[in-house]
């Protein structure tokens, strides 16, 4: 039957003076060699052979005929397997895989549709014999489940399946335009992708779970293995202080940085982060820390108004009496038994109580850096800052430290 099918459109390919091309392959010695099911064995050489044969072609696009009726049985065996919003999409109508753009023109045609337009035409077709056997879950579902839903149902089964996979595929393309701006392109090709802590936590959980599945698509982390289980294992991890790093499916890694969420292939172990290491302030200058940058200049306390800046102040900008200071200025992410007097506080505390006491998160603490002196921690940022170095009176010269996102 595969062959005459091949003879079919070798024939109709030559009537159209279309170029044909045809490949077999083993699909049951590569299902026992892969521990995969026929089905799943055949779709993924068919896709190989695909894009093996477009290269050889010099072709960037591949045309499929998946139809209504398809997407309709997708949507069902999904929703039978268990599936989150992204399955109800179904078929793509347009997807890349492996630099290759796959295209699927008929998703919006029914197969009684197409039947009825070869019949119109007098166009001559094939029918899979394969697609009779119902041992295969996806012809089950064609024809013995979606035929006894479409009798127990009130309106056209085949068209309510296809508004809904209309439905998720907008709010999906929804969702990736808001994961552009949260998730940072990574212009060094390094393998791996990061998520920032303090943005992860201030969203929804179903955003956190889209930003992991960006992050695992950005290292080529396929989702096959992964269950809901992983994606609440990286979401507590995000909030623990102990347990740092968890293996996942596809041989995929992901590390609790100091800031971030680190996604990486196994094999890949990522450098530490430039803000997992001290680093000196330029006074005056800008230094670039991790994901933020440190700009310190030295002003004149005659010409500075203090009570004015203390009433107007951000969280993220400081002043402290230059003359207090004994030089180099470092910055670097807090230690296990760090400690510094907070302003407005009496005595010494440890740096872990006083964000105990302020409510700080566990990964919010990830986000904390220490700016000190060769003596004493002289700010918390972005919480306090240090009594011993407090701008009074008697100040002269003022050092003003400014630190934004980058």
């Amino acid at each position: 039957d595969a062959d005459d099918d091949q003879l079919f459109v070798e024939g109709l390919c030559k009537k159209l003076a279309v170029d044909f091309v045809a490949e077999k392959v083993n699909v049951t010695s590569y299902a026992k060699e892969n521990k995969k099911s026929i089905e799943t064995a055949a779709r993924n050489l068919r896709k190989d052979a695909l894009i093996r044969i477009a290269r050889e072609n010099q072709s960037d696009v591949i045309v499929t005929a998946h139809h209504k009726n398809d997407n309709a049985e997708t949507l069902i065996h999904r929703i039978l397997r268990g599936t989150a919003f992204r399955g109800l999409i179904g078929i793509n109508p347009k997807i890349t895989f492996d630099g290759i753009l796959f295209i699927r023109p008929l998703l919006c045609v029914g197969r009684n549709e197409i039947l009825g337009y070869l019949k119109k035409n007098k166009l001559s077709y094939r029918d899979d014999h394969t697609n009779l056997d119902t041992r295969f879950k996806r012809n089950f579902v064609r024809h013995r489940l979606l035929p006894f839903m479409q009798q127990n149902s009130e309106s056209d089964l085949i068209e309510t399946l296809d508004t809904l996979s209309r439905s998720s595929h907008k709010l999906a393309a929804k969702i990736d335009e808001k994961l552009q701006d949260l998730l940072p392109t990574d212009k060094s090709n390094s393998g791996k992708a990061s998520i920032s802590l303090s943005l992860f936590d201030q969203q929804h959980p179903l955003i956190k779970v889209e930003l992991i599945r960006a992050a695992l698509g950005k290292i080529n982390c396929g989702e096959q293995g992964f269950t809901q289980a992983h994606y609440k294992k990286i979401m507590t991890l995000s909030n623990s202080p102990t347990h740092r790093r968890l293996e996942l499916p596809s041989g995929c890694c992901v590390r609790l940085d100091y800031d971030s969420l680190v996604f990486y292939r196994g094999n890949i172990e990522p450098k530490p982060s430039v803000a997992d290491f001290p680093a000196e302030l330029k006074v005056p200058g800008i230094t670039a820390h991790g994901n933020i940058q440190i700009e310190a200049s030295v002003l004149d306390a005659a010409g500075c108004d203090i009570v004015a800046f203390r009433k107007n102040k951000d969280v993220n900008t400081e002043w402290f009496d230059y003359d207090k200071l004994d030089s180099p200025i470092i910055i670097r992410p807090r230690r296990e038994g760090d400690k510094f007097s907070p302003l407005g506080l009496r005595g010494v505390r440890k740096v872990g109580k006083v964000l105990t006491d302020a409510k700080i998160s566990p990964s919010q603490r990830a986000a904390v850096r220490v700016i000190e002196d060769c003596r004493n921690i002289i700010w918390l940022w972005p919480l306090r800052c240090s009594d011993l170095s407090k701008v009074n009176a008697s100040t002269r010269k003022i050092l003003q430290i400014k630190i934004k996102p980058v």
